[in-house]
């Protein structure tokens, strides 16, 4: 009966929640189809809303587009956007009433708002580009880098760039170019105005001819050796062309006015870049930079063309070297700020044209040494040609690797091939150049030179030698010089001054002791001189005497600069003379071969000639090495 009971309630509790479920699912589809109604209700009324609002924007637009950009670009931008979105909504909907004229009031705007950001552009980039870029004046050193602008006025010029382009709107690209362009070269013109053509006096040309007409040749021969610097301290050099350097005949190493153009434009180049790749976002970036530096770029070619080739003289080639070095030193530089355009390839030409220039003024220095028409000192001394080629190549030390780098080109390998058999006499390829420049421009040039000393006098020749041969060995004795060539070559040379002192020796005293040393006709009779060889003694002695003081005046009208030579060259001279005079005065003095006057023909002692030999190569002179 219970059990029967609760079957009975269990089956009443399940009818009537299957009844619930049913009443449920009904109040369920009614309440989803509530909700379809009030969602349908509230996207209507969201359109609605977004349609008065799109409406609405032409007006609210205009607003802001009469107040123009000011400073205030985003929310210029911002208006732009809407105008954009209203625009393309009603250009979708153009059922809707007024479609047609709102569209078009909004495309007149968006017209005038291209036009607002475009002078906008040309506005900043204007005032930026009146201030002008002075090299003189920028933050030191130029390596740091150079703001062209200011990053707020970058970051205006990106963002109207931006909208422009995404506008289909370049026509800013052209303007961008020819500005920054202008401003480019007429900063390089600071350092390097263009040349203005000078005003020429008629009435002084024709007596300025008849000067310089004469010596024109002649100067332009051994010119480049007189402007090579004798003095060399550190990094200071002389420059004897005021224009090429713009100050003073001293200049410090990687001053010169185009290293500052060479430094300059290439952190003008990089801030361009930099300032081109915020600015132009697509691909034309590159053609545009490009085109933006084709004028400045020939205009850097011209003057660099011009440098490398102008005023070709010896002193020409440290300026070069110094470019060079500085050149090369930035080349890394301008291959990463050239890439993708079409000019690094003829940028990099430029230092072939360096190196082609400079080793061919190298070889023509060697032949000016060689061939110069400087005359040689009256006193002997060494030369103003020995003493600047040692100059000029001491200076080459200051560019060593560079030089070094030049040396071992294929020009040179042509033209020193004849050197390959003597490469015992050299270590490097600089040391090579220093090679030919001592034995071929060097030697070349005593040798003609002591010729011209012998027509005067052979003694003043075998000085003029001596002088020259041993500066030329004692210079090659400095470590710089010995790191690039053998001892054979420096063993040459002192092999080369001993023997001009035997030959000075040969040549100053052969005659003069030939009267002591020939006795042959001194004989004796019974133990006694004859009367012939007493007067052959007097003859001896007088001529030996004529001699001598000869050599004495000759002698101290000669210079011997160097302490050392001069001492060994004295020295050597006792030595062959007055042993000589002493065995004759030993073996004659006490011969009673003159009556009247004994003491006019022995007028010398030992310590008397000596004193005077010491006296030799005193002669007093300006001493310019």
């Amino acid at each position: 009966m219970v059990k029967d009971k609760m079957i009975s309630i269990l089956d009443g509790f399940e009818s009537r929640f299957s009844k619930l479920e049913e009443e449920m699912d009904s109040m369920n589809r009614r309440i989803d189809v509530l909700k379809l109604a009030h969602d349908n209700i509230d996207t209507t009324i969201k359109s609605v809303d977004n349609a008065l609002v799109k409406y609405n924007v032409p007006n609210k637009v205009e607003r802001r587009l009469e107040q123009k950009v000011n400073n205030d670009l985003d929310t210029f931008l911002s208006a732009l956007d809407q105008s954009d979105d209203a625009l393309q909504f009603f250009t979708k909907h153009q059922n809707f009433k007024g479609a047609d004229k709102i569209s078009a009031q909004l495309l007149k705007m968006r017209t005038n708002a291209v036009e607002m950001l475009q002078n906008e552009f040309k506005t900043i980039l204007e005032n930026v580009n009146k201030k002008g870029v002075d090299p003189y004046n920028l933050p030191q050193p130029l390596e740091a880098g150079i703001e062209l602008i200011p990053d707020d006025k970058l970051d205006r010029l990106s963002k109207i760039a931006a909208r422009l382009d995404s506008m289909q709107n370049v026509s800013y690209r052209s303007f961008y170019v020819e500005t920054r362009r202008k401003l480019l070269c007429d900063a390089l013109a600071k350092i390097y105005p263009e040349n203005k053509p000078k005003m020429i006096d008629v009435k002084n040309v024709s007596n300025v001819m008849s000067v310089t007409g004469v010596n024109m040749v002649k100067n332009a021969m051994i010119g480049g050796i007189n402007k090579v610097t004798k003095k060399h301290d550190g990094n200071v050099q002389k420059n004897n062309n005021p224009d090429e350097q713009g100050e003073g005949n001293y200049t410090v190493r990687s001053s010169h006015k185009f290293i500052l153009y060479l430094t300059f434009y290439l952190k003008m180049l990089e801030a361009e870049r930099r300032m081109c790749a915020k600015i132009v976002q697509n691909v034309q970036r590159n053609s545009l930079f490009s085109d933006l530096i084709s004028q400045s770029m020939q205009t850097f070619m011209n003057r660099a063309e011009q440098l490398a080739n102008k005023n070709r003289s010896s002193e020409k080639v440290f300026v070069l070297l110094d470019v060079l070095e500085n050149f090369e030193k930035y080349l890394h530089d301008f291959d990463v700020v050239l890439q993708n355009t079409n000019h690094f390839a003829q940028f990099k030409k430029l230092s072939l044209t360096f190196k082609k220039n400079i080793s061919k003024l190298l070889e023509e220095f060697k032949n000016e040494v060689e061939k110069n028409e400087i005359e040689p000192f009256a006193d002997g001394a060494v030369h103003q040609v020995t003493t600047n080629a040692f100059s000029f190549m001491r200076r080459l030390f200051d560019y060593e690797k560079t030089v070094e780098d030049l040396l071992q080109s294929d020009y040179f390998t042509k033209t020193t091939a004849a050197t390959a058999a003597v490469a015992n006499m050299h270590k490097t390829s600089m040391g090579r150049y220093i090679y030919r420049m001592v034995t071929k421009a060097i030697d070349t040039n005593i040798e003609t030179k002591s010729k011209q000393c012998k027509q005067k006098s052979h003694s003043l020749a075998c000085v003029f030698c001596l002088n020259n041969d041993f500066y030329v060995y004692k210079k090659l004795q400095n470590a710089q010089f010995k790191k690039h060539i053998q001892d054979a070559l420096i063993n040459d040379v002192l092999n080369k001054v001993k023997q001009d002192e035997k030959e000075y020796l040969s040549v100053t005293w052969d005659r003069a002791l030939s009267y002591l040393n020939d006795r042959t006709k001194l004989v004796q009779k019974k133990g006694e001189y004859t009367s012939s060889a007493k007067k052959e003694i007097k003859s001896k002695l007088k001529h030996f005497n004529e001699q001598f003081i000869k050599n004495y005046l000759d002698q101290r009208s000669f210079s011997i600069r160097d302490l050392e030579l001069k001492e060994k060259v004295r020295s050597a001279t006792i030595q062959t003379v007055i042993p000589v005079y002493k065995s004759f005065i030993d073996d004659y003095g006490k011969v009673d071969f003159s009556k009247k006057n004994k003491g006019k023909y022995i007028c010398y002692d030992e310590r008397t000639m000596e004193d005077m030999i010491l006296q030799y190569f005193d002669e007093e002179r300006e001493d310019n090495e």
